[in-house]
């Protein structure tokens, strides 16, 4: 089972840096690991469509009508970070609602009732494919090499690892 503490050592490791048993230990890799974990990690959850990620549900529509020309607007689940669809049970399965937009913690769109595909940030780490675990290492690496190491040549290798990834 992968947890944000196995996560924070095998970046750790990648940097030959020492692992770490909580966030709260106190040393110097565990209070960099704690303050960027969170960032890291929400990055990454946004950056690609994970599977393991994947939910489905029905919005709300809210009272208050839009103002820049769509006629609904739709409460987002408090987990979503990122909408991959949106639906209408109207519509047949294969149809997915071309014109919509996210504003703030909204989505505006013509079509009523609507439905969503998301990525949730609730899923345990334990649920998270490998390649989910495996990119959130890597860009956590990435981000810990210089407060880490001190050393400005591992975080360009991650940088460089990253955008060519």
């Amino acid at each position: 089972m992968t947890t944000s503490i196995d996560i924070a050592n095998r970046a750790l490791v990648l940097l030959g840096a020492r692992e770490i048993t909580s966030f709260t230990e106190g040393s110097n890799e565990s209070k960099v690991a704690k303050s960027l974990y969170l960032s890291a990690r929400d990055y990454v959850l946004r950056a690609y469509p994970w599977a393991s990620l994947k939910r489905r549900t029905a919005l709300v529509e809210l009272a208050d009508k839009p103002v820049n020309g769509f006629m609904h607007q739709y409460q987002l689940p408090e987990d979503n970070v990122r909408v991959i669809e949106v639906h209408s049970p109207n519509a047949s399965r294969d149809e997915k609602i071309k014109s919509w937009e996210i504003e703030g913690t909204k989505v505006l769109c013509d079509h009523k009732p609507v439905s969503i595909v998301y990525l949730s940030d609730s899923v345990p780490e334990t649920k998270y494919s490998t390649q989910l675990v495996q990119a959130l290492v890597y860009r956590l690496a990435s981000e810990m090499a210089y407060p880490v190491t001190g050393n400005n040549t591992a975080m360009s290798n991650f940088a460089l690892y990253l955008r060519t990834s």
